[in-house]
């Protein structure tokens, strides 16, 4: 009726089993992006990828560079087969321009805009408010 199960021996005739051996390291999970020595600030988006999370076409971004309406913050096109790089916050600047230009605001009037925020340093986007009457782009403040 009951055979047992049998448990397998394990064959330590290859193994090393002396205690002042090296202790083995467990592995290390690797990172979430395959190169994590990259310092953030070069970490960018190519134009292409840049067209597709602003919603604009690539025509627009290449005008707008070429302009100096949003330029490349982490590398700029330097001749014939190079690539721009768009940071993080490049894009949120393209969407911001994007946005404005679907509410009817004029090209000129959004690089008023943009060059005035430039001109006040504002470094943080989340905290600015800008909201337009339909010609004009206003940033709003509190006193």
């Amino acid at each position: 009726m009951g055979e047992q199960p049998r448990q397998e021996q394990l064959d330590l005739a290859g193994i090393d089993t002396r205690h002042d051996a090296a202790p083995v390291s467990e592995p290390v999970q690797a990172g979430l992006f395959p190169d994590d020595s990259v310092p953030d600030e070069l970490v960018g988006y190519r134009g292409p990828s840049a067209c597709q999370i602003a919603g604009i076409t690539y025509r627009q971004l290449d005008y707008w560079a070429r302009t100096s309406l949003v330029v490349p913050s982490i590398r700029g096109a330097a001749g014939s087969g190079s690539q721009r790089l768009y940071s993080f916050k490049d894009i949120l600047v393209l969407k911001i321009v994007k946005r404005l230009l679907d509410t009817g605001i004029s090209l000129h009037n959004i690089r008023v805009a943009v060059d005035h925020l430039r001109q006040r340093g504002v470094q943080d986007l989340a905290n600015i408010t800008l909201f337009s009457d339909g010609t004009t782009v206003y940033e709003c403040t509190s006193a």
